[in-house]
């Protein structure tokens, strides 16, 4: 009886160890599919075509015509969270003086522009009008005669390390909310460094006003939270 109580915790220790060594591989299988996918796609970014456009300006009014243009134009991404679309210069490799993005709930990223207003009649850098999971970041907006980043009725959507300077007013966001205005620089505008109207639950901070008539403006706003901006030389 010994012996066949040995033998039977043997064989189930041998089935046990079966199951935890297939259990195992395919837990390995499986990370192993995840990472490659992971490389696969940061592969995808680092050597997606440049394209030349000879467009000066962007100009996207519905899902349909992001997932186009950046199908033709080779941006990086599918427009989820995991991977959004990615507009860069980089990309495009074009003279790019505006940007305007209409009735969009894909997620984006606007990076590394350098916009100016100079020699064209567009009043406005960057306008986003609708939309949602947009993030601009890292841009450079000057010298429009009117508004270097124009956000209205739209939501979750992220103005960060930006330099916005020399135009009338620098941000205005209108009848949106859960915006986020943080770590940008925004000074030497004509009249206004943010101006918010008719919009809640937005975040302003670390930012950097410098040289401006007025600061920050409110009209008919609530519940927005102001921190941490640095005001220097305020009008």
């Amino acid at each position: 009886m010994k012996l066949f109580s040995s033998m039977t915790l043997f064989m189930n220790g041998f089935i046990i160890l079966i199951i935890v060594t297939i259990n195992l591989s395919f837990a390995l299988s499986v990370v192993s599919s995840e990472i490659q996918l992971f490389n696969q796609n940061v592969e995808l970014e680092i050597n997606h075509q440049v394209k030349t456009e000879n467009y000066s300006s962007i100009k996207i009014n519905s899902n349909s015509e992001m997932f186009t243009q950046a199908t033709t134009d080779g941006w990086f991404g599918n427009g989820t969270k995991m991977y959004p679309f990615i507009i860069d210069p980089l990309v495009i490799n074009s003279s790019i003086t505006t940007i305007k993005i209409d009735n969009v709930n894909s997620y984006f990223i606007l990076r590394n522009f350098f916009l100016t207003g100079i020699g064209v009649t567009t009043k406005i850098g960057i306008a986003l009008n609708n939309v949602s999971n947009g993030f601009i970041i890292n841009n450079t907006i000057s010298n429009f005669n009117s508004t270097g980043i124009l956000v209205n009725s739209s939501k979750r959507v992220e103005l960060s390390k930006n330099a916005i300077y020399n135009n009338v007013e620098g941000v205005s966001i209108g009848n949106s909310f859960n915006i986020r205005v943080t770590n940008n620089t925004i000074q030497d505008n004509e009249k206004i460094g943010i101006n918010i109207l008719s919009s809640n639950q937005n975040i302003i901070s670390n930012n950097t006003l410098a040289n401006l008539n007025d600061e920050i403006i409110f009209a008919y706003s609530g519940d927005n939270t102001i921190n941490d901006n640095n005001i220097q030389n305020g009008g």
